[in-house]
């Protein structure tokens, strides 16, 4: 009589392929199944932990909704005996990330023009996602016209589109704007606005010397 176990013969093939991750990098994947004291309980085969702190590239703040969520990870410890498995998806992510930054400038150009996600803002500009790159919008750069805050005309996580003005890649610095991706209409104003034309317009700004 010849016994059979498809379940034996699975397990081996899981701790093969946790052995290949462990040594070349490649990612494993599977469910996110429980939350448990300091991070997540995964299941790649066999249930494995993954710390709160290699979770992601960011603090977590809502632990609650990374369950069930299906990911990747890379093995970063193994305990054969004791059965015990620990996994990152920092590190892929942090790969990923070092990926798109080589690829950014490789490629970066002034006058280029490219998507990006709005990251933060500040009161002189806002930082732009551009993948894996902050480029730094300025004030002066989002519009043509009167402007006297970044959040009049941007919101967090807004996709934008931008032009590349400056790439220094030796500081590592990309300077970008919005308003340059349209022509400047001070070069023609002089044809929409001739000197004796009756126009309508709007007071943005009074000061004592006249209203803007």
């Amino acid at each position: 009589l010849l016994a059979l176990s498809k379940q034996q013969v699975n397990g081996i093939k899981t701790w093969q392929k946790i052995d290949q991750s462990m040594e070349d990098g490649s990612p494993l994947e599977g469910p996110v199944t429980s939350e448990v004291k300091g991070g997540f309980l995964v299941d790649i085969g066999v249930s494995a932990f993954l710390p709160i702190s290699q979770v992601d590239t960011k603090p977590v703040k809502n632990p609650a909704s990374f369950i069930c969520r299906h990911l990747k990870y890379k093995v970063i410890k193994v305990n054969k005996k004791k059965g015990n498995v620990i996994v990152s998806r920092r590190l892929l992510l942090e790969e990923e990330r070092d990926r798109k930054r080589a690829e950014f400038w490789k490629n970066a150009k002034e006058g280029q023009v490219l998507y990006g996600f709005v990251k933060s803002i500040t009161d002189y500009g806002a930082f732009v996602d551009l993948g894996g790159v902050d480029g730094f919008l300025y004030v002066n750069d989002i519009t043509w016209g009167r402007i006297n805050h970044p959040k009049e005309y941007l919101k967090l996580s807004d996709e934008i589109k931008v032009k590349v003005l400056t790439v220094d890649e030796e500081k590592k610095k990309v300077s970008i704007g919005i308003k340059q991706l349209k022509d400047d209409p001070w070069l023609k104003v002089d044809e929409r606005y001739p000197i004796g034309t009756r126009v309508k317009g709007k007071v943005v700004g009074v000061v004592e010397y006249g209203a803007f």
